[in-house]
């Protein structure tokens, strides 16, 4: 076996060990013990794909204990009395692997503690890293390492505390309605102060990252405001997926940009996921809160709107929340194939969906525009009971649908075994 070519042996249990279960890993852990070009060809493998901290330092909900780590030391880290820096154990080694996981893609960091600038040097020295996800993670170091020129990402997720899939966007996870869940002493630290990591969170972006080389990204309203985005141009991103409480500016302001001024940006831009959620405890009343502008009017502010709303015919996949104002949109996704509209907020309560006459007049807008033909996927969740008439309407509006996903908004109370309508 030792003189097996290494390529053809890598092709071999590449293709043996193509299924996605624990039993993969185990199966390859076995065999790369065989010897050592056994061990050298299945390494990469074992490796693809590294989350940092390890799954079993969390409990069985995948999160962390109550008094980690503000109130009593971290169970694996130190801290000096006060408000002292965090230092992991161990880090030193994590440090010391990371340049020789020579097929590392994938590195998701979901830490309680500023990630130590000794760390992010070690990791931009893996050029293999092309997919980096920093999620429920403080950002206030602003002092990063300078890029070496082989570190290109393309795809780049930035995710403050707390900030997780909530109702309406993605799979049902019971976790995510509990109160307790955001009640951790450790969120409710860092909850408040997203606001603050503005600066921080945007050197992660802009200085890890070649903006002409990006092709995905996810970040939240809490790091990114429109502005932030028109300012650059994003040659070749073709995922844009936006999370969290929208930034906004104020209404009279000359830098109060349209999301068709983002995408104007964007010129390769596919897979648009406006997954902003409205804000409890913002003192606004849910229906006063502003919405996100999908099309600006001309003459609002000094600056004249520059990018038509025709810029949206480039998307063939667009998902909206209920903070997104989604009127005349549909007129202009002329080669739709993927629409998700959904309600989001930012606490596990019931969110406001679209009523029934609203949804009405989303297939008018998309038949207006001709958009209805292409699409496969729907996905919509409606404030209103669900009857035969909406689904009528859809099949008559989208004569091409696969797959439809309709979701009556609030039936759920974390008990419920319902299933989606689909």
């Amino acid at each position: 076996m030792a003189r097996l070519n290494l390529d053809i042996l890598y092709g071999i249990t590449n293709e043996v060990a193509t299924f996605e279960s624990k039993e993969r890993q185990a199966t390859l852990s076995n065999l790369a013990l065989v010897c050592h070009a056994a061990n050298e060809s299945i390494r990469p493998m074992l490796f693809a794909q590294v989350k940092w901290p390890h799954p079993d330092k969390h409990d069985q909900e995948s999160d962390w204990p109550d008094h980690w780590p503000d109130v009593h030391p971290p169970l694996w880290g130190i801290k000096s009395p006060g408000r002292g820096v965090y230092q992991p154990k161990h880090l030193i080694k994590l440090q010391a692997a990371l340049p020789k996981m020579f097929n590392i893609y994938t590195f998701e960091m979901t830490c309680p503690f500023d990630p130590p600038s000794s760390l992010i040097s070690s990791l931009v020295v893996c050029s293999n890293i092309k997919d980096l996800r920093i999620t429920d993670t403080p950002l206030y170091s602003a002092v990063l390492p300078s890029l070496p020129p082989h570190f290109i990402l393309e795809k780049m997720t930035l995710m403050p505390v707390a900030e997780v899939a909530h109702v309406g966007d993605g799979p049902y996870d019971r976790r995510y309605h509990n109160p307790t869940y955001f009640a951790r002493g450790y969120r409710q630290m860092r909850f408040n102060d997203s606001g603050d990591l503005h600066f921080a969170s945007q050197r992660y972006l802009f200085d890890l990252c070649r903006l002409d080389c990006l092709q995905y990204l996810q970040i939240s309203g809490n790091y990114c405001a429109f502005w932030n985005l028109v300012y650059y141009f994003w040659p070749s991103l073709q995922t844009l997926i936006l999370t969290g409480p929208p930034c906004f500016n104020s209404a009279d302001s000359e830098f109060s940009y349209s999301l068709a001024d983002v995408v104007g940006r964007m010129p390769k831009l596919r897979d648009l996921r406006v997954l902003h959620c409205r804000v409890i405890g913002s003192g606004i009343g849910h229906h006063d809160q502003p919405q996100v502008s999908m099309i600006r009017e001309p003459g609002h502010g000094i600056w004249e709107c520059t990018t038509p709303p025709s810029i949206y015919s480039q998307i063939s996949s667009l998902a909206l929340s209920n903070v997104c104002n989604i009127k005349k949109v549909l007129r202009y996704t002329t080669v739709l194939e993927r629409l998700n509209i959904n309600a989001i907020i930012n606490y596990p309560t019931t969110p406001i969906a679209l009523s029934r006459q609203e949804i009405g007049g989303l297939f008018a807008d998309l038949e207006a525009g001709g958009g209805n033909e292409h699409l496969k996927f729907v996905r919509i969740m409606s404030e209103d009971r669900l009857d035969s008439e909406l689904f009528d309407d859809l099949g008559r509006v989208c004569p091409r649908l696969e797959i439809l996903e309709v979701e009556q908004c609030g039936y759920r109370n974390g008990d419920a075994s319902d299933e989606w309508v689909s």
